[in-house]
């Protein structure tokens, strides 16, 4: 009889891991599953059904740019030979989630940079209609709990007389300190 109570208990304990198993049988690998449901990552965040992981990213929503939506920031430098860069992914309405990167041109203090980059905005690399390749000229400084970041849009056939025509700021956070 405890031989049977045994076996019994023990089929029971192995039903009860299978049904934990069977409520989250989909999870993509950045997701965990938690109480039976699929959960992002602590070191993930996802736009547009990717997900972007790294150990030190910062999220922000940008306000008043027809095309730049959101960005994600990658906190740490990822240097390339002797250039430091950092890796970024910007939400742009036609195209999507973009990974671009960031070019440290002169660095003002601890964690302060000044960094530019030169990318399409409002369309793809192809150069369709509605497409507008920008100099962007991005003044960044990076706390522990944020990133505040002040870009400034200059059309990439400019001058170095030619004024910036465009510009916003953005506040990106780390995903434990993201406003509600």
């Amino acid at each position: 009889m405890k031989k049977t109570h045994s076996i019994l208990m023990i089929l029971c304990f192995l039903g009860l891991l299978q049904g934990c198993k069977e409520r989250c049988p989909d999870c993509p690998d950045y997701k965990v599953c938690v109480d039976g449901e699929c959960v992002l990552e602590e070191d993930c965040f996802e736009l547009n059904n990717t997900a972007v992981c790294f150990d030190n990213l910062y999220l922000g929503v940008v306000e008043g740019n027809s095309c730049v939506d959101t960005i994600i920031f990658n906190g740490t430098d990822n240097a390339l030979g002797n250039e430091k860069s950092f890796i970024y992914f910007v939400k742009s309405r036609p195209v999507g989630l973009e990974f671009r990167t960031l070019w440290v041109s002169k660095e003002l203090g601890e964690n302060e940079y000044i960094m530019w980059d030169v990318m399409p905005v409002c369309g793809d690399w192809l150069g369709g209609p509605g497409v507008y390749w920008y100099f962007s000229n991005i003044h960044c400084k990076i706390y522990p709990d944020s990133v505040r970041m002040n870009i400034y849009f200059q059309a990439s056939d400019r001058t170095l007389d030619d004024p910036f025509i465009d510009s916003c700021r953005v506040t990106l956070y780390k995903k434990a300190f993201l406003p509600q």
